[in-house]
C-alpha cells in the first residue's frame, strides 16, 4: 500500500511538473510572438528609411554641388543615418532570430560554415591587408547558418578593431574537449582590458563609443548563437597585443 505520504509526495510532484511544463509552453509562445514582432517591426521600419534614402541620394545626385555646401552637408546626413538606422535593425532582427529560432542541428564540418564567412568578408579581408589562418576545424553537430553568422561576427569584430600600426594577423581553430568542441578566433589588434572582457557581450555594449562604426549587437549575437548550442564564450587579452575569443558547442 502506498502510504499517505508518499501520495502527497507525488501529488506535489506531478504538480510542479505541470506547472513547469505550463512555463516552457508559455516560453515557446512568448519567443514565437517576440519573433513575429520583430520580423512586423523590421519589415514596417525598413520601407520607410528605404524611402528616406533614396530620395536623399536622389537629391544629392541631382542638386549636389547646386546649393550651398550647409544643402550638401545635410543631405549626406540624412544617407548615413538612414543607413545607420537600417543596418541597427538588421542586427536587432538578427538577435532576435538568435535567441528565438529553432536550432536545425545537423553534422557538419565547421571548416564550411567558416569558409562561407571569410568569402563574405573577403573585400574587407582585401582592404585591410589582413592575414587570415585556419588551423584544424572538426565534425560538429550544429546549424550551418548560425555558425556562420558566429564565425562571420568574429572576424568582422577583429578586422574593424585592428591596429593601426601593424598587419591584422587572425587565427581560426577548434578541437574537441571533455565538455564538447572548442574553437578559438585569435587577433592581434587594438585588444579588450581584461575588466571589459565580459562587458563587451551585452547588447548595444560599445567600449570604443561611435569612432569605430557599429551597433554594439555583434557580440550579443554570437552569445545568443553559442548558448542555443549548448555552450559559453569568452573573451581574453593577448599577449602582447590583441583579443583571443573562446567559444565551445556541445556534443
Amino acid at each position: 500500500m502506498v502510504s499517505a505520504e508518499a501520495k502527497g509526495q507525488q501529488a506535489d510532484t506531478d504538480r510542479r511538473i505541470s506547472a513547469l511544463q505550463r512555463n516552457l509552453d508559455e516560453l515557446r509562445r512568448s519567443n514565437a510572438e517576440l519573433e513575429q514582432f520583430a520580423h512586423v517591426v523590421s519589415h514596417d521600419l525598413r520601407e520607410p528609411l528605404r524611402m528616406i534614402s533614396s530620395y536623399a541620394q536622389l537629391m544629392m545626385r541631382r542638386y549636389g554641388g547646386k546649393l550651398d555646401s550647409d544643402a550638401d552637408a545635410f543631405l549626406g546626413f540624412i544617407t548615413e543615418g538612414a543607413a545607420r538606422m537600417e543596418h541597427l535593425i538588421g542586427d536587432i532582427l538578427d538577435y532576435s532570430r538568435a535567441g528565438c529560432s529553432n536550432v536545425a542541428l545537423a553534422a557538419i564540418d565547421s571548416a564550411e560554415p567558416l569558409a562561407a564567412a571569410l568569402a563574405d568578408l573577403s573585400p574587407s579581408i582585401s582592404d585591410s591587408g589582413a592575414h587570415v589562418s585556419v588551423g584544424t576545424m572538426p565534425t560538429i553537430s550544429a546549424d550551418s547558418g548560425q555558425i556562420e553568422r558566429l564565425f562571420a561576427n568574429l572576424v568582422s569584430n577583429a578586422l574593424k578593431y585592428r591596429a593601426a600600426d601593424r598587419i591584422p594577423e587572425i587565427s581560426i581553430s577548434g578541437g574537441e574537449n571533455v565538455d564538447g568542441w572548442h574553437f578559438v578566433v585569435r587577433d592581434n589588434g587594438q585588444g579588450i582590458p581584461a575588466t571589459d572582457c565580459e562587458r563587451v557581450f551585452a547588447a548595444f555594449s560599445r567600449l570604443h563609443g561611435r569612432d569605430i562604426p557599429g551597433t554594439g549587437l555583434g557580440l550579443a549575437i554570437c552569445r545568443k548563437i553559442v548558448e542555443r548550442h549548448g555552450g559559453i564564450i569568452w573573451a581574453e587579452p593577448c599577449e602582447p597585443a590583441g583579443t583571443a575569443f573562446h567559444f565551445t558547442l556541445a556534443h
